[in-house]
């Protein structure tokens, strides 16, 4: 195996996004941004927890797996088993909000007039989870499609810390593929992708808020799309030859369509905006 420091991370910061069980990741998950209402919106389901604690950050747990040996008179090492292996999840909400409350204490009751959340006897909420770690140049994800998540341990009450939220989640095989989680790393892909090429752009004469569609190839881990030099306003991979995208705001005439993606930027597709 070579030495690759591109396969190499730093996990200086990161949050968390959740869905409905099995919920498809998102196929901008090497760029969306957590605090953008506009990109959460189209990513298909996706929402932010918000902030989470930077002392007591998310972790993963394993919970037996252990081997035990077993032997005849001849070889005292005939032959290993291993037990069943549970894992977990845990993260520390600093957010006193109907998100929070409702993970980790499912089946309360809220009154938004109020401002309170009454707590009785806890039904765990199942959700979907993507883990967002980003390093200085490189983003990892963590997606677990299928989780059980109520509170971990009980709040406490610091003088000289945020308060924070324990959601404990026990991770579940996903109902679709049968998997417990799966890391998303560009340094695992097999081969490079080539850079984006556009081959039309439609319909022709689009104005400001109006949705085009970009025919082309390679429309992997799209980053962005500009047009006329400014970025539009969303957009969407519908697959590796196809995005939706919105215009921005611009004067009318010339406005060159370009697609980039984590191998590069596609050559200007020559356009007439309305």
């Amino acid at each position: 195996m070579p030495f690759n420091k591109n396969a190499t991370i730093i996990p200086g910061k990161g949050t968390v996004l959740y869905a409905n069980p099995d919920t498809a990741v998102p196929s901008n998950w090497a760029t969306i941004d957590p605090t953008s209402t506009a990109q959460l919106a189209a990513s298909g389901g996706w929402n932010a927890l918000g902030h989470t604690s930077r002392e007591n950050v998310v972790a993963l747990s394993k919970d037996g797996g252990e081997a035990t040996t077993l032997g005849s008179w001849w070889d005292a090492a005939l032959d290993t088993q291993r037990g069943d292996t549970s894992w977990g999840v845990t993260i520390n909400s600093l957010q006193v909000d109907a998100t929070t409350m409702s993970m980790a204490f499912g089946g309360g009751v809220l009154d938004t007039v109020a401002g309170t959340y009454d707590v009785g006897d806890i039904v765990p909420a199942n959700v979907a989870l993507l883990i967002i770690v980003q390093g200085a140049t490189t983003r990892m994800c963590i997606y677990i499609p299928n989780t059980n998540m109520q509170v971990g341990d009980a709040p406490e009450l610091p003088t000289d810390a945020f308060f924070e939220i324990q959601l404990s989640a026990a991770i579940q095989n996903s109902p679709t593929t049968g998997k417990k989680f799966r890391f998303l790393h560009p340094a695992l892909k097999a081969s490079a992708v080539a850079a984006p090429t556009i081959s039309a752009v439609t319909p022709a004469n689009a104005t400001a808020n109006n949705n085009i569609t970009i025919t082309g190839t390679n429309f992997v881990d799209v980053t962005n799309v500009t047009i006329g030099g400014t970025a539009a306003l969303m957009f969407r991979a519908n697959s590796a030859t196809s995005i939706i995208a919105t215009m921005p705001a611009g004067t009318a005439g010339s406005a060159p369509v370009i697609v980039t993606t984590l191998s590069g930027s596609s050559a200007g597709f020559a356009y007439t905006r309305g």
